[in-house]
């Protein structure tokens, strides 16, 4: 353990002893007074009144809640963070303490019977350090298990850490089997044969040379009939024998 955790340590334990020592101080200078009827006087006006305030009671009290607050200050800045919340429990301990000499001395006044103004004033201490405590004993708890605020769901923190996680989303979700991408099939066309050039006719039997010559020679031009086509059915026309 090294110097600074032991000083941390030895700090935190002076600061809540000094906070307990100096509400008991506070709490006998208070029963101190009221013993003597709940009232007294210092100084130079004390023998006005009839009860004089005991010795070193006043500067006790002044002292005491001041030298209370100090401690407590030291406490907070030596503890752990898991420890802080055990400073909440300060203000219950006072007003509780406070409201039970209020009731001790209600019930038990000096001058006898029953002390109303000291029970209304217990009431009132009791009820400012008690409801607090209700809220405060659950956060206490929750602080020295090392409960993360985050995951308590009686007493949730404000503005608590959100934490969001994206993940990769899958593929075809709340399907068995991805769908078949079946392509369209593309019709099959089947070329069509290349249409075959018209066959030059037989020359006629009969007919005038020149004319079917013509004929052949149009064709040609046309590209209906190829060179050789062409000289084909030329030479056929020449040497097909005529009637007269």
């Amino acid at each position: 353990m090294s110097v600074r955790s032991i000083l941390r340590w030895a700090g935190s334990i002076i600061g809540i002893g000094g906070v307990a020592l100096c509400i008991t101080i506070v709490s006998q200078g208070m029963r101190s007074v009221e013993k003597i009827g709940g009232a007294c006087q210092s100084g130079a006006q004390s023998s006005v009144t009839a009860h004089a305030c005991p010795a070193a009671v006043p500067g006790l009290l002044t002292g005491g809640i001041f030298a209370g607050l100090a401690f407590l200050a030291l406490f907070v800045v030596c503890v752990g963070e898991r420890g802080r919340p055990v400073v909440l429990l300060a203000w219950p301990a006072l007003f509780l303490t406070l409201g039970w000499n209020f009731l001790d001395s209600g019930l038990h006044p000096a001058t006898g019977g029953t002390s109303v103004g000291f029970l209304v004033c217990a009431v009132t201490f009791i009820a400012m350090g008690g409801l607090p405590l209700l809220y405060i004993i659950p956060q206490l708890f929750q602080a020295l298990r090392g409960r993360d605020d985050s995951t308590s769901t009686s007493t949730p923190r404000p503005f608590a850490s959100t934490r969001v996680q994206f993940s990769q989303p899958t593929p075809w979700s709340g399907m068995t089997t991805p769908p078949t991408m079946t392509p369209t099939a593309w019709p099959v066309v089947t070329p069509a044969p290349p249409t075959a050039p018209p066959a030059a006719s037989s020359p006629s039997a009969t007919g005038d040379v020149a004319a079917d010559l013509e004929r052949l020679a149009s064709l040609h031009a046309r590209g209906e009939l190829s060179d050789t086509e062409y000289d084909e059915a030329k030479r056929k026309t020449l040497e097909t024998p005529r009637s007269t």
